[in-house]
């Protein structure tokens, strides 16, 4: 999810939220079951990545509107800091969005 994230794969964030498969290592992959409301705000929250960043720190770092939308509405939290201790918001000061 981070890597659609970063490259603004809309189509596979919308397909990893709403239907059974997701992506795993490049792979895709069918799940047993359908994620839960509780499982996908966990999902879209997880800080992973060589400079520790959610999923919504890497859509406004590509300056990418429809990414950055689309996270907010599945939940993405904007309260979440990166390794270098600053939020989304934070990040936008940064990239001149």
């Amino acid at each position: 999810m981070h890597g659609a994230c970063y490259h603004g794969r809309i189509e596979m964030l919308k397909l990893f939220f709403n239907s059974d498969f997701y992506f795993k290592k490049g792979f895709l992959c069918k799940r047993k079951v359908l994620m839960t409301p509780e499982q996908k705000i966990e999902a879209v929250n997880l800080v992973t990545g060589k400079r520790i960043n959610s999923p919504l720190h890497l859509a406004v770092e590509q300056k990418d509107p429809v990414v950055i939308n689309y996270l907010l509405t599945v939940g993405a939290q904007i309260d979440l800091y990166n390794i270098r201790g600053w939020n989304p918001f934070q990040v936008t000061r940064d990239t001149k969005i």
